[in-house]
């Protein structure tokens, strides 16, 4: 018999990679870390992982937007 460490309510989750996963939740998508605390709020319409680390992007007004980070 086991527990869940993070109870089961996304879209879709990604495996963990440096720590943290990437999870959809209604259409959106964010990460959190391994207790299942969220680090990044899901407010994405896509999220990556680049070799700096994690990433995103996101329509902005009109033509489109990105940003990427590694100082996660």
């Amino acid at each position: 018999k086991g527990n869940w460490v993070i109870q089961p309510m996304f879209d879709f989750v990604w495996k963990f990679t440096e720590g943290l996963a990437r999870v959809k939740l209604n259409d959106k998508w964010g990460y959190i870390d391994k207790k299942g605390n969220w680090v990044i709020q899901p407010m994405f319409d896509f999220v990556y992982v680049e070799s700096s680390g994690p990433a995103w992007s996101a329509p902005g007004p009109g033509s489109g937007s990105s940003c990427t980070t590694s100082s996660l």
